[in-house]
Protein backbone atom coordinates (compact mmCIF):
# COMPACT_ATOMS: atom_id res chain seq x y z
CA UNK A 1 0.00 0.00 0.00
CA UNK A 2 1.16 3.52 -0.59
CA UNK A 3 3.39 5.31 1.83
CA UNK A 4 0.56 7.90 2.94
CA UNK A 5 -1.43 6.35 5.83
CA UNK A 6 -4.37 9.04 5.69
CA UNK A 7 -6.25 6.13 4.17
CA UNK A 8 -5.83 4.65 7.08
CA UNK A 9 -7.98 6.54 9.26
CA UNK A 10 -11.04 6.41 6.47
CA UNK A 11 -14.58 5.09 8.10
CA UNK A 12 -13.18 4.81 11.59
CA UNK A 13 -16.17 7.27 12.90
CA UNK A 14 -18.60 5.21 10.86
CA UNK A 15 -19.88 2.21 12.77
CA UNK A 16 -20.97 -0.38 10.02
CA UNK A 17 -17.79 0.38 8.12
CA UNK A 18 -15.79 -0.15 10.94
CA UNK A 19 -17.40 -3.49 11.55
CA UNK A 20 -16.56 -4.52 7.75
CA UNK A 21 -12.92 -2.98 7.96
CA UNK A 22 -12.69 -5.72 11.23
CA UNK A 23 -14.20 -8.63 9.69
CA UNK A 24 -12.71 -8.59 6.07
CA UNK A 25 -8.70 -7.50 7.30
CA UNK A 26 -6.78 -9.53 5.52
CA UNK A 27 -8.42 -11.01 3.00
CA UNK A 28 -8.58 -11.22 -0.98
CA UNK A 29 -8.92 -8.34 -3.45
CA UNK A 30 -10.03 -8.91 -6.99
CA UNK A 31 -10.77 -5.71 -9.71
CA UNK A 32 -10.33 -4.44 -13.32
CA UNK A 33 -9.66 -1.39 -14.28
CA UNK A 34 -10.36 -0.23 -17.76
CA UNK A 35 -9.44 2.93 -19.63
CA UNK A 36 -11.57 4.00 -22.22
CA UNK A 37 -8.69 6.37 -24.31
CA UNK A 38 -9.81 8.89 -27.43
CA UNK A 39 -6.57 9.86 -29.47
CA UNK A 40 -6.82 10.19 -33.11
CA UNK A 41 -10.41 10.17 -33.37
CA UNK A 42 -9.96 6.47 -32.50
CA UNK A 43 -10.89 5.06 -29.46
CA UNK A 44 -8.98 2.09 -27.30
CA UNK A 45 -9.62 0.04 -24.24
CA UNK A 46 -6.63 -0.18 -21.66
CA UNK A 47 -7.49 -3.38 -19.27
CA UNK A 48 -5.38 -4.40 -16.33
CA UNK A 49 -6.79 -7.33 -13.84
CA UNK A 50 -6.02 -6.45 -9.94
CA UNK A 51 -5.34 -9.12 -7.56
CA UNK A 52 -3.72 -7.92 -4.35
CA UNK A 53 -4.16 -4.27 -2.32
CA UNK A 54 -1.21 -2.79 -3.49
CA UNK A 55 -1.86 -3.71 -7.06
CA UNK A 56 -4.86 -1.71 -6.76
CA UNK A 57 -3.55 1.14 -5.11
CA UNK A 58 -0.77 1.62 -7.51
CA UNK A 59 -3.45 1.65 -10.21
CA UNK A 60 -5.90 4.28 -8.71
CA UNK A 61 -3.33 6.62 -7.83
CA UNK A 62 -1.45 6.73 -11.15
CA UNK A 63 -2.30 9.09 -13.83
CA UNK A 64 -4.21 7.57 -16.72
CA UNK A 65 -3.17 7.57 -19.58
CA UNK A 66 -3.47 10.92 -22.02
CA UNK A 67 -6.71 11.32 -23.35
CA UNK A 68 -8.87 9.24 -21.18
CA UNK A 69 -11.90 9.95 -21.15
CA UNK A 70 -13.61 7.16 -19.01
CA UNK A 71 -12.20 4.98 -16.37
CA UNK A 72 -14.19 1.75 -15.42
CA UNK A 73 -13.41 -0.17 -11.78
CA UNK A 74 -15.12 -3.32 -11.80
CA UNK A 75 -14.40 -4.84 -8.21
CA UNK A 76 -15.05 -8.83 -7.82
CA UNK A 77 -13.58 -8.70 -4.36
CA UNK A 78 -12.84 -6.25 -1.93
CA UNK A 79 -10.91 -6.27 1.23
CA UNK A 80 -10.62 -4.01 4.10
CA UNK A 81 -7.65 -2.30 3.16
CA UNK A 82 -9.11 -2.15 -0.62
CA UNK A 83 -12.27 -0.79 0.80
CA UNK A 84 -10.83 2.16 2.83
CA UNK A 85 -8.13 2.79 -0.27
CA UNK A 86 -10.66 3.25 -2.28
CA UNK A 87 -13.17 5.31 -0.04
CA UNK A 88 -10.09 7.55 0.56
CA UNK A 89 -8.61 7.80 -2.97
CA UNK A 90 -12.16 8.66 -4.50
CA UNK A 91 -13.36 10.85 -1.40
CA UNK A 92 -16.78 8.69 -1.26
CA UNK A 93 -19.20 10.24 1.44
CA UNK A 94 -20.02 7.06 4.88
CA UNK A 95 -23.50 7.54 3.64
CA UNK A 96 -22.80 5.57 0.76
CA UNK A 97 -21.08 2.76 2.54
CA UNK A 98 -23.68 3.02 5.52
CA UNK A 99 -26.28 2.64 2.51
CA UNK A 100 -24.13 -0.28 0.85
CA UNK A 101 -23.63 -2.55 4.20
CA UNK A 102 -27.13 -1.59 5.58
CA UNK A 103 -29.75 -4.29 5.78
CA UNK A 104 -32.40 -1.89 3.55
CA UNK A 105 -29.94 -1.82 0.70
CA UNK A 106 -29.82 -5.50 0.60
CA UNK A 107 -32.79 -6.23 -1.28
CA UNK A 108 -31.39 -4.40 -3.99
CA UNK A 109 -33.41 -0.82 -3.96
CA UNK A 110 -31.26 2.53 -5.64
CA UNK A 111 -30.07 5.52 -3.85
CA UNK A 112 -28.67 8.68 -5.09
CA UNK A 113 -26.50 11.72 -3.37
CA UNK A 114 -25.56 14.12 -5.12
CA UNK A 115 -22.39 15.63 -3.00
CA UNK A 116 -22.79 18.81 -4.08
CA UNK A 117 -23.42 17.94 -7.86
CA UNK A 118 -20.57 15.90 -8.61
CA UNK A 119 -21.67 12.49 -7.37
CA UNK A 120 -24.29 9.72 -8.67
CA UNK A 121 -25.07 6.45 -6.82
CA UNK A 122 -27.29 3.49 -7.73
CA UNK A 123 -28.10 -0.05 -6.32
CA UNK A 124 -29.78 -2.33 -8.47
CA UNK A 125 -30.64 -5.85 -8.71
CA UNK A 126 -29.62 -7.64 -11.91
CA UNK A 127 -29.17 -11.97 -12.63
CA UNK A 128 -26.12 -13.61 -13.29
CA UNK A 129 -26.43 -17.50 -14.36
CA UNK A 130 -24.54 -20.24 -13.04
CA UNK A 131 -23.78 -23.83 -12.43
CA UNK A 132 -23.19 -25.96 -10.09
CA UNK A 133 -23.50 -29.42 -8.66
CA UNK A 134 -26.18 -30.76 -6.13
CA UNK A 135 -29.38 -29.31 -5.39
CA UNK A 136 -30.39 -26.05 -3.24
CA UNK A 137 -34.07 -25.12 -1.46
CA UNK A 138 -33.74 -21.04 -2.85
CA UNK A 139 -34.90 -18.74 -0.21
CA UNK A 140 -33.17 -15.05 0.66
CA UNK A 141 -29.65 -15.19 1.46
CA UNK A 142 -28.20 -11.44 1.58
CA UNK A 143 -24.61 -13.06 1.10
CA UNK A 144 -21.61 -11.88 0.47
CA UNK A 145 -19.20 -9.43 1.88
CA UNK A 146 -21.47 -6.22 0.93
CA UNK A 147 -24.54 -8.61 0.93
CA UNK A 148 -24.90 -8.56 -2.96
CA UNK A 149 -26.11 -11.72 -3.48
CA UNK A 150 -29.50 -11.52 -2.48
CA UNK A 151 -31.06 -15.18 -3.77
CA UNK A 152 -29.66 -17.91 -5.08
CA UNK A 153 -33.12 -19.69 -7.42
CA UNK A 154 -32.87 -22.82 -8.75
CA UNK A 155 -36.34 -22.56 -11.50
CA UNK A 156 -34.70 -24.06 -14.36
CA UNK A 157 -34.93 -27.34 -12.79
CA UNK A 158 -38.62 -26.81 -11.79
CA UNK A 159 -39.52 -29.53 -13.84
CA UNK A 160 -36.58 -31.63 -13.14
CA UNK A 161 -36.29 -31.78 -16.82
CA UNK A 162 -32.94 -33.96 -18.07
CA UNK A 163 -32.67 -31.70 -20.70
CA UNK A 164 -31.42 -28.86 -18.08
CA UNK A 165 -29.52 -30.45 -16.43
CA UNK A 166 -25.32 -31.05 -18.23
CA UNK A 167 -23.46 -33.58 -19.07
CA UNK A 168 -21.40 -33.73 -16.00
CA UNK A 169 -24.06 -33.17 -14.10
CA UNK A 170 -24.41 -30.16 -12.97
CA UNK A 171 -27.67 -28.30 -12.18
CA UNK A 172 -28.59 -24.05 -13.64
CA UNK A 173 -28.68 -21.84 -11.13
CA UNK A 174 -29.83 -17.88 -11.28
CA UNK A 175 -28.29 -15.39 -8.94
CA UNK A 176 -30.56 -12.78 -8.02
CA UNK A 177 -27.76 -10.14 -6.99
CA UNK A 178 -27.43 -6.46 -6.68
CA UNK A 179 -24.82 -3.88 -8.74
CA UNK A 180 -23.71 -0.89 -6.27
CA UNK A 181 -22.64 2.22 -9.00
CA UNK A 182 -20.36 5.01 -7.65
CA UNK A 183 -19.74 7.52 -10.12
CA UNK A 184 -17.74 10.60 -9.34
CA UNK A 185 -15.04 12.91 -11.47
CA UNK A 186 -11.10 12.48 -10.09
CA UNK A 187 -8.68 14.18 -11.92
CA UNK A 188 -10.83 15.78 -14.86
CA UNK A 189 -11.35 12.06 -15.74
CA UNK A 190 -15.14 10.13 -14.47
CA UNK A 191 -14.82 7.48 -12.66
CA UNK A 192 -17.21 4.84 -12.49
CA UNK A 193 -16.43 2.47 -9.38
CA UNK A 194 -18.75 -0.81 -9.34
CA UNK A 195 -19.04 -3.26 -6.54
CA UNK A 196 -20.09 -6.41 -8.22
CA UNK A 197 -19.06 -9.35 -5.83
CA UNK A 198 -18.20 -12.46 -7.62
CA UNK A 199 -21.12 -15.01 -7.23
CA UNK A 200 -19.06 -18.34 -6.68
CA UNK A 201 -16.42 -16.71 -4.78
CA UNK A 202 -19.82 -15.72 -2.27
CA UNK A 203 -20.77 -19.35 -2.25
CA UNK A 204 -17.08 -20.83 -1.71
CA UNK A 205 -15.86 -17.93 0.74
CA UNK A 206 -15.63 -18.85 4.24
CA UNK A 207 -16.10 -15.27 5.78
CA UNK A 208 -19.19 -15.14 4.17
CA UNK A 209 -20.03 -18.19 6.58
CA UNK A 210 -22.09 -19.82 3.44
CA UNK A 211 -19.53 -22.11 2.50
CA UNK A 212 -21.49 -26.01 2.73
CA UNK A 213 -24.60 -24.15 2.66
CA UNK A 214 -24.84 -23.84 -1.21
CA UNK A 215 -23.58 -25.68 -3.79
CA UNK A 216 -20.29 -24.91 -5.75
CA UNK A 217 -20.87 -22.69 -8.42
CA UNK A 218 -19.40 -21.59 -11.64
CA UNK A 219 -19.66 -19.33 -14.46
CA UNK A 220 -21.42 -20.67 -17.48
CA UNK A 221 -18.79 -20.72 -19.88
CA UNK A 222 -19.94 -18.34 -23.01
CA UNK A 223 -22.26 -16.50 -20.01
CA UNK A 224 -20.47 -14.31 -18.06
CA UNK A 225 -22.07 -11.79 -15.60
CA UNK A 226 -23.84 -8.50 -17.15
CA UNK A 227 -21.56 -6.33 -15.48
CA UNK A 228 -18.43 -7.53 -16.19
CA UNK A 229 -15.58 -4.90 -17.48
CA UNK A 230 -15.41 -7.76 -19.97
CA UNK A 231 -18.78 -6.91 -21.28
CA UNK A 232 -19.00 -3.65 -20.75
CA UNK A 233 -15.70 -3.29 -22.84
CA UNK A 234 -17.98 -5.13 -25.49
CA UNK A 235 -20.95 -3.04 -25.33
CA UNK A 236 -18.44 0.21 -26.28
CA UNK A 237 -16.69 -2.17 -29.03
CA UNK A 238 -20.32 -2.61 -30.48
CA UNK A 239 -20.76 0.99 -30.74
CA UNK A 240 -19.66 3.04 -34.08
CA UNK A 241 -16.95 5.20 -33.68
CA UNK A 242 -18.74 8.35 -34.47
CA UNK A 243 -21.11 7.10 -31.52
CA UNK A 244 -17.65 6.64 -29.18
CA UNK A 245 -17.12 9.75 -30.22
CA UNK A 246 -20.28 11.51 -29.01
CA UNK A 247 -19.99 9.25 -26.06
CA UNK A 248 -16.42 10.18 -25.06
CA UNK A 249 -17.81 13.72 -23.33
CA UNK A 250 -20.77 11.89 -21.39
CA UNK A 251 -20.40 10.41 -18.20
CA UNK A 252 -23.16 8.88 -18.10
CA UNK A 253 -23.19 6.91 -21.24
CA UNK A 254 -21.80 3.83 -19.26
CA UNK A 255 -24.09 4.20 -16.68
CA UNK A 256 -26.82 3.69 -19.30
CA UNK A 257 -24.51 0.84 -21.16
CA UNK A 258 -24.53 -1.25 -17.84
CA UNK A 259 -28.18 -0.68 -17.42
CA UNK A 260 -28.84 -2.32 -20.37
CA UNK A 261 -26.85 -4.98 -20.08
CA UNK A 262 -28.71 -5.19 -16.62
CA UNK A 263 -31.81 -5.18 -18.22
CA UNK A 264 -31.16 -7.84 -20.66
CA UNK A 265 -30.01 -10.10 -18.00
CA UNK A 266 -33.66 -9.49 -16.67
CA UNK A 267 -35.13 -10.43 -20.22
CA UNK A 268 -33.24 -13.22 -20.48
CA UNK A 269 -34.04 -14.92 -16.96
CA UNK A 270 -37.79 -14.41 -18.05
CA UNK A 271 -37.41 -16.11 -20.83
CA UNK A 272 -36.15 -19.34 -18.89
CA UNK A 273 -38.29 -18.45 -16.46
CA UNK A 274 -41.44 -18.74 -18.66
CA UNK A 275 -39.82 -21.65 -20.94
CA UNK A 276 -39.88 -24.13 -17.45
CA UNK A 277 -43.26 -22.73 -16.63
CA UNK A 278 -44.47 -24.30 -19.87
CA UNK A 279 -42.70 -27.48 -19.27
CA UNK A 280 -44.03 -27.65 -15.75
CA UNK A 281 -47.86 -26.88 -16.98
CA UNK A 282 -47.20 -29.91 -19.98
CA UNK A 283 -46.00 -32.51 -17.20
CA UNK A 284 -49.53 -31.86 -14.80
CA UNK A 285 -51.85 -35.20 -16.22
CA UNK A 286 -54.10 -37.28 -14.18
CA UNK A 287 -51.00 -40.13 -14.26
CA UNK A 288 -49.08 -38.00 -12.02
CA UNK A 289 -48.62 -38.80 -8.50
CA UNK A 290 -49.96 -36.99 -5.37
CA UNK A 291 -46.65 -36.00 -4.32
CA UNK A 292 -45.45 -34.85 -7.44
CA UNK A 293 -47.78 -32.39 -7.59
CA UNK A 294 -47.83 -31.30 -3.69
CA UNK A 295 -44.10 -30.55 -4.65
CA UNK A 296 -44.50 -28.76 -7.41
CA UNK A 297 -47.33 -26.88 -6.37
CA UNK A 298 -45.40 -25.74 -3.25
CA UNK A 299 -42.27 -24.87 -4.89
CA UNK A 300 -44.19 -22.50 -7.56
CA UNK A 301 -46.25 -20.85 -4.34
CA UNK A 302 -43.37 -20.53 -2.25
CA UNK A 303 -40.45 -19.96 -4.34
CA UNK A 304 -41.46 -18.40 -7.72
CA UNK A 305 -44.49 -16.29 -6.73
CA UNK A 306 -43.57 -14.97 -3.83
CA UNK A 307 -39.57 -14.17 -6.07
CA UNK A 308 -42.09 -12.12 -8.39
CA UNK A 309 -43.37 -10.45 -6.23
CA UNK A 310 -39.90 -9.27 -5.12
CA UNK A 311 -38.62 -8.91 -8.77
CA UNK A 312 -41.63 -6.39 -9.30
CA UNK A 313 -40.53 -4.02 -6.75
CA UNK A 314 -36.69 -4.04 -7.95
CA UNK A 315 -38.27 -2.89 -11.74
CA UNK A 316 -40.04 0.26 -9.39
CA UNK A 317 -36.38 0.87 -8.69
CA UNK A 318 -35.02 0.68 -11.75
CA UNK A 319 -37.82 2.95 -13.40
CA UNK A 320 -37.11 5.16 -10.32
CA UNK A 321 -33.26 5.20 -11.02
CA UNK A 322 -34.02 6.13 -14.77
CA UNK A 323 -36.50 8.88 -14.18
CA UNK A 324 -34.21 10.43 -11.63
CA UNK A 325 -31.30 10.28 -14.13
CA UNK A 326 -33.47 12.53 -16.84
CA UNK A 327 -35.47 14.70 -13.63
CA UNK A 328 -33.51 14.11 -11.28
CA UNK A 329 -29.43 14.87 -12.01
CA UNK A 330 -28.49 18.89 -11.88
CA UNK A 331 -27.33 20.76 -14.92
CA UNK A 332 -23.79 20.39 -14.08
CA UNK A 333 -23.67 16.40 -13.33
CA UNK A 334 -26.15 14.63 -15.41
CA UNK A 335 -26.60 12.89 -18.83
CA UNK A 336 -25.93 14.84 -21.62
CA UNK A 337 -26.42 13.00 -24.91
CA UNK A 338 -28.29 10.00 -23.63
CA UNK A 339 -31.83 10.85 -23.05
CA UNK A 340 -33.33 9.04 -25.34
CA UNK A 341 -31.70 5.89 -24.40
CA UNK A 342 -32.88 6.35 -21.39
CA UNK A 343 -36.43 7.23 -22.46
CA UNK A 344 -36.52 3.71 -24.46
CA UNK A 345 -35.19 1.93 -21.39
CA UNK A 346 -37.95 2.87 -19.01
CA UNK A 347 -40.50 1.60 -21.77
CA UNK A 348 -38.03 -1.37 -21.19
CA UNK A 349 -38.49 -1.67 -17.66
CA UNK A 350 -42.61 -1.35 -18.01
CA UNK A 351 -42.58 -4.35 -20.07
CA UNK A 352 -40.70 -6.20 -17.86
CA UNK A 353 -42.99 -5.17 -15.51
CA UNK A 354 -45.73 -6.43 -17.87
CA UNK A 355 -43.89 -9.85 -17.95
CA UNK A 356 -43.64 -10.05 -14.67
CA UNK A 357 -47.15 -9.89 -13.83
CA UNK A 358 -47.91 -12.06 -16.61
CA UNK A 359 -45.43 -14.62 -15.27
CA UNK A 360 -46.85 -14.39 -11.98
CA UNK A 361 -50.62 -15.20 -13.23
CA UNK A 362 -49.18 -17.90 -15.07
CA UNK A 363 -47.58 -19.23 -11.80
CA UNK A 364 -50.89 -19.11 -10.35
CA UNK A 365 -52.62 -20.44 -12.76
CA UNK A 366 -50.52 -23.40 -12.60
CA UNK A 367 -50.79 -23.67 -9.03
CA UNK A 368 -54.48 -23.50 -8.79
CA UNK A 369 -54.54 -26.60 -11.72
CA UNK A 370 -52.51 -28.32 -9.60
CA UNK A 371 -54.69 -28.03 -6.00
CA UNK A 372 -57.76 -28.71 -8.79
CA UNK A 373 -56.33 -31.43 -9.73
CA UNK A 374 -55.16 -32.82 -6.22
CA UNK A 375 -58.83 -32.26 -5.40
CA UNK A 376 -60.72 -33.73 -8.47
CA UNK A 377 -58.53 -36.82 -7.38
CA UNK A 378 -59.57 -36.53 -4.12
CA UNK A 379 -63.21 -36.00 -4.78
CA UNK A 380 -63.27 -39.45 -7.28
CA UNK A 381 -61.65 -41.29 -4.21
CA UNK A 382 -64.52 -40.45 -1.59
CA UNK A 383 -66.95 -41.55 -4.79
CA UNK A 384 -65.12 -44.74 -4.81
CA UNK A 385 -65.09 -45.29 -1.15
CA UNK A 386 -68.80 -44.90 -1.06
CA UNK A 387 -69.51 -46.77 -3.64
CA UNK A 388 -67.85 -49.17 -1.95
CA UNK A 389 -69.50 -48.98 1.38
CA UNK A 390 -72.87 -49.36 -0.30
CA UNK A 391 -71.57 -52.61 -1.84
CA UNK A 392 -70.28 -54.01 1.49
CA UNK A 393 -73.54 -52.76 2.57
CA UNK A 394 -75.26 -54.49 0.29
CA UNK A 395 -73.81 -57.84 0.36
CA UNK A 396 -74.25 -57.47 4.56
CA UNK A 397 -78.04 -57.17 3.66
CA UNK A 398 -77.79 -59.90 1.55
CA UNK A 399 -75.67 -61.90 4.13
CA UNK A 400 -78.62 -61.46 6.31
CA UNK A 401 -81.31 -62.18 3.85
CA UNK A 402 -79.47 -65.67 3.23
CA UNK A 403 -79.49 -65.87 7.58
CA UNK A 404 -83.22 -65.44 7.90
CA UNK A 405 -83.65 -68.08 5.02
CA UNK A 406 -81.48 -70.44 6.44
CA UNK A 407 -83.56 -69.61 9.73
CA UNK A 408 -87.18 -70.23 8.62
CA UNK A 409 -85.56 -73.59 6.84
CA UNK A 410 -84.34 -74.67 10.78
CA UNK A 411 -87.88 -73.39 11.81
CA UNK A 412 -89.71 -75.83 9.55
CA UNK A 413 -87.77 -78.44 9.81
CA UNK A 414 -87.84 -78.30 13.58
CA UNK A 415 -91.96 -77.67 12.88
CA UNK A 416 -92.02 -81.06 11.11
CA UNK A 417 -89.92 -82.85 13.84
CA UNK A 418 -92.24 -81.70 16.12
CA UNK A 419 -95.15 -83.44 14.00
CA UNK A 420 -93.50 -86.74 14.41
CA UNK A 421 -92.59 -86.85 18.21
CA UNK A 422 -96.08 -88.42 19.29
CA UNK A 423 -94.92 -91.52 16.57
CA UNK A 424 -91.85 -91.53 18.68
CA UNK A 425 -93.31 -91.23 22.08
CA UNK A 426 -95.57 -94.05 21.35
CA UNK A 427 -93.12 -96.20 20.02
CA UNK A 428 -91.34 -95.72 23.16
CA UNK A 429 -94.59 -96.40 25.49
CA UNK A 430 -95.33 -99.56 22.96
CA UNK A 431 -91.78 -101.03 23.02
CA UNK A 432 -91.53 -101.69 26.84
CA UNK A 433 -91.56 -104.71 28.05
CA UNK A 434 -95.02 -104.06 30.15
CA UNK A 435 -95.69 -107.68 30.66
CA UNK A 436 -93.48 -108.22 32.80
CA UNK A 437 -93.69 -105.61 34.61
CA UNK A 438 -97.75 -105.46 35.59
CA UNK A 439 -98.56 -108.76 33.93
CA UNK A 440 -100.64 -107.30 30.66
CA UNK A 441 -99.63 -106.62 27.09
CA UNK A 442 -100.82 -104.28 25.09
CA UNK A 443 -101.58 -105.37 21.12
CA UNK A 444 -100.20 -103.89 17.88
CA UNK A 445 -104.15 -101.63 17.46
CA UNK A 446 -103.44 -99.73 20.01
CA UNK A 447 -100.06 -97.90 18.91
CA UNK A 448 -101.94 -96.76 15.41
CA UNK A 449 -104.70 -94.65 17.40
CA UNK A 450 -102.95 -93.72 20.00
CA UNK A 451 -99.72 -92.42 17.53
CA UNK A 452 -102.02 -90.48 14.88
CA UNK A 453 -104.19 -89.00 18.17
CA UNK A 454 -101.13 -87.25 19.56
CA UNK A 455 -100.31 -86.04 16.00
CA UNK A 456 -103.35 -84.58 15.42
CA UNK A 457 -103.14 -82.71 18.60
CA UNK A 458 -99.61 -81.68 18.06
CA UNK A 459 -100.50 -80.31 14.47
CA UNK A 460 -103.51 -78.31 16.44
CA UNK A 461 -101.39 -76.62 18.69
CA UNK A 462 -98.91 -75.41 16.83
CA UNK A 463 -101.49 -73.98 14.07
CA UNK A 464 -103.17 -72.45 17.40
CA UNK A 465 -99.56 -71.00 18.11
CA UNK A 466 -98.60 -69.65 14.80
CA UNK A 467 -102.06 -67.76 13.75
CA UNK A 468 -101.28 -65.88 17.46
CA UNK A 469 -97.85 -65.29 16.69
CA UNK A 470 -96.59 -62.10 14.38
CA UNK A 471 -95.81 -63.12 10.51
CA UNK A 472 -92.09 -62.60 10.48
CA UNK A 473 -90.09 -61.17 7.22
CA UNK A 474 -87.24 -60.04 5.42
CA UNK A 475 -87.57 -57.28 2.55
CA UNK A 476 -84.60 -55.33 1.86
CA UNK A 477 -85.60 -51.82 0.47
CA UNK A 478 -86.83 -52.09 -3.26
CA UNK A 479 -84.23 -49.07 -4.40
CA UNK A 480 -81.22 -50.88 -2.96
CA UNK A 481 -82.03 -53.93 -4.35
CA UNK A 482 -82.59 -52.04 -7.52
CA UNK A 483 -79.48 -49.83 -7.92
CA UNK A 484 -77.01 -52.74 -6.48
CA UNK A 485 -78.83 -55.58 -8.11
CA UNK A 486 -78.62 -57.84 -4.85
CA UNK A 487 -80.14 -60.60 -6.52
CA UNK A 488 -77.56 -60.95 -9.03
CA UNK A 489 -74.88 -60.59 -6.63
CA UNK A 490 -72.49 -63.66 -6.11
CA UNK A 491 -69.62 -64.77 -3.95
CA UNK A 492 -67.59 -63.58 -6.79
CA UNK A 493 -67.81 -60.41 -6.24
CA UNK A 494 -66.14 -60.85 -2.63
CA UNK A 495 -62.80 -61.25 -4.03
CA UNK A 496 -62.59 -57.99 -6.26
CA UNK A 497 -63.86 -55.75 -2.95
CA UNK A 498 -61.53 -57.00 -1.01
CA UNK A 499 -58.90 -56.02 -3.77
CA UNK A 500 -60.06 -52.70 -4.14
CA UNK A 501 -61.11 -52.77 -7.76
CA UNK A 502 -61.47 -48.88 -9.57
CA UNK A 503 -64.83 -47.99 -10.18
CA UNK A 504 -65.98 -45.96 -13.79
CA UNK A 505 -67.24 -43.11 -11.71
Amino acid sequence: MQADTAWKKYGLDEPVLLEYCRKWDGYSTAATVLDVVWKDNQATFHQTHLQDDNALATAITTEPPPGTTFRYIGCEALSANALRFLGHTYNMHLEFWRWVLSHEAADGYWMHSHAGGTVLCFDLTTFEDSEGTGKYASNLLYGGRLRQLSSLHDFGNISNNADLVSEKGKFAYQSSRRVTGYLTPHHGVPVCVILSEDIPNICNDPGAQLAGMLPKLSHIPGMMPPTTVAGLMGEFRALSQQRLEELANDPFAAVVLLEGRIISSWFSFYLKLARDLELTDSMITFDSTDEFLFQKATFIRREVIIALDRFYRHLEAHKGFLQYLIDGTKPTWGPKLVHQEIRDQIKTVDVLKIRTDQLKTRANGISELIFNNINVRQARLTIQQSARSMEMAALQRYDASLSFKQGESMRQLSLLAAVFLPLTLASSLLGMNTEEINGSALRMWVFVPLSFGLILLTALGIAVLARRSEKKTFDPPPNLVDNLNIPNMNMNMIPNLAAGYKLDV
